[in-house]
Order: structure tokens, then C-alpha cells, then sequence
């Protein structure tokens, strides 16, 4: 489960009868968010998150975004699945921690 806020838009892939993915969307002004992806096990590698990236990229340019921003791990497979769908990295930031 995950909240959701004015403006964004809950997913959900159903599988034989079960949630196989979720995701959600949300736009303000010209920008478009891509949140929350996550695939439960059992169905990953069957292009889920991708198709699920594409479609929230369609509704959000239908909605008037002119960019769409997601944030994800350097190289791991979010990054991988945003790029599939057509997605580049725009901008690198860096994390701190403290020791």
C-alpha cells in the first residue's frame, strides 16, 4: 500500500487474479512524476515496470507535462526499465551520509 496525494494517479498490473505491479503518477504544472514503481517477485522480468512506465508517460504528456522526472539508483533496475522505456538520465545528484 502507498498514499497517494491530490493530483496523482494510482496503477496496479493484476496477474492471474493478483496485484503483480503498482506505480503512480502525478503532475504539477509542466512537470510529470513517475513514483513508487515496484513489482512483487513472483512477476518480475516480464516487462511489467515498462509498460507501466510507458503508460504513465502517455498520461502525463495527455495531461500537459513537458518533462517527466523519476529517481532512481545509479544502476540497478529501475534505471534500466525508465531507459527501456525511452527515458535518459537528464542529471546525476549526488547522496551524503554521514559516518
Amino acid at each position: 500500500m502507498f498514499g497517494i496525494r491530490a493530483g496523482e494517479v494510482p496503477l496496479e498490473i493484476v496477474l492471474e487474479g493478483k496485484i503483480a505491479a503498482v506505480a503512480a503518477t502525478g503532475i504539477k504544472g509542466d512537470m510529470g512524476g513517475l513514483y513508487f514503481g515496484n513489482t512483487v517477485p513472483w512477476a518480475r522480468n516480464r516487462g511489467l515496470q515498462t509498460a507501466l512506465i510507458r503508460h504513465r508517460i502517455k498520461l502525463l504528456q495527455d495531461g500537459g507535462a513537458r518533462f517527466v522526472r523519476a529517481t532512481t539508483a545509479v544502476d540497478g533496475a529501475s534505471r534500466r526499465n525508465a531507459e527501456r522505456a525511452g527515458l535518459r538520465v537528464a542529471y546525476r545528484r549526488t547522496g551524503w551520509e554521514r559516518s
